[in-house]
């Protein structure tokens, strides 16, 4: 598949993903973090993020970035933010009551602490990927922040 489909892909569904984990205020919707996590979502979102640097990486003869690239970053490292921000995650609004009656199982709860951990550790070797080898040759706002 061609680079430039293939972000194209992961621009969309990163981009339909998004409103399904949070709301329009960036608050998570507890339960969807949990099936996106337990579903491989998650893994999946990163997952992209490799694949895309790998395929440019086997294309770096060329110093140019392939067309789609900062589009996918820029989407990529939106959705990253509303997954990484633990005030959010903690104050929503949408969080499953961890209060539980008797008998009453727990099929439904969100760890927020465990989620953050492996979220920020998955998280983190792709923001060092961005920042020791390929920051400087990206025009993005929002990567450069």
């Amino acid at each position: 598949m061609c680079i430039v489909n293939l972000l194209t892909f992961y621009v969309c569904s990163i981009g339909f993903s998004s409103p399904m984990l949070f709301d329009d205020r960036k608050y998570p919707y507890h339960i969807m973090l949990r099936n996106f996590v337990l579903s491989g979502g998650q893994d999946a979102f990163f997952d992209c993020f490799h694949m895309a640097f790998d395929q440019q990486s086997q294309n770096s003869s060329s110093p140019d970035l392939p067309d789609g690239i900062v589009e996918f970053l820029d989407s990529w490292l939106l959705l990253l933010e509303k997954m990484t921000n633990p005030q959010t995650l903690f104050d929503s609004p949408h969080a499953y009551s961890s209060s539980k009656q008797i008998g009453e199982s727990d099929d439904i709860h969100l760890d927020p602490i465990q989620y953050l951990i492996r979220t920020h550790k998955k998280a983190f070797p792709c923001i060092m990927e961005l920042w020791n080898s390929k920051l400087y040759r990206i025009k993005c706002d929002r990567v450069k922040q």
